[in-house]
């Protein structure tokens, strides 16, 4: 008896996890348009963010906010200081941003046409932005709301193409 699915022996049907791998795939390239997006915007709005920052740390200082409030909107100063990090550091930042992207869509790519080295481009393209993040501008990048949205999603996808 044959073991594996050979989808000549049912015309029409696909092998298993084709289509989720579709699926995941299609959101994946989505991902990547919308990480790359995110790195161009980065890079070319760094003064209107740090003047944003800097807005919005003497709104908050003035209506103070408690402690919960600064653990997702994060430290008011903490804003202004990492804005300050991301201009002194926008070329590596866009550099290696633009990288991670190549390497996941190129790791989506591969996966998409079943090659299982994509997985590893695709890995290294989703942590590479945090580990930028950390190295170039500090801790401070790595809180609030919109990091840890960042991350629940970067490691979601992972543990589905792991599955």
């Amino acid at each position: 008896m044959n073991d594996h699915f050979d989808s000549g022996d049912f015309p029409g049907m696909e092998k298993p996890g084709v289509k989720g791998i579709k699926v995941l795939t299609t959101l994946s390239f989505i991902g990547c348009a919308v990480q790359f997006l995110s790195v161009v915007i980065a890079f070319f709005g760094a003064e209107k963010n740090l003047e944003m920052a800097k807005e919005r740390a003497e709104q908050m200082e003035k209506i103070g906010m408690s402690d919960f409030m600064r653990l997702i909107a994060g430290d008011p100063q903490e804003l202004v200081n990492t804005a300050e990090k991301a201009i002194d550091n926008a070329i590596p930042l866009l550099i290696l941003g633009l990288v991670a992207v190549s390497l996941s869509f190129y790791g989506v790519l591969l996966m998409r046409r079943m090659q299982k080295q994509g997985f590893t481009y695709y890995i290294i393209g989703q942590l590479l932005p945090f580990l930028t993040s950390f190295l170039f501008i500090g801790i401070s990048s790595m809180n609030g709301f919109g990091m840890i949205v960042s991350v629940f999603v970067a490691v979601l996808f992972i543990i589905l193409y792991a599955v």
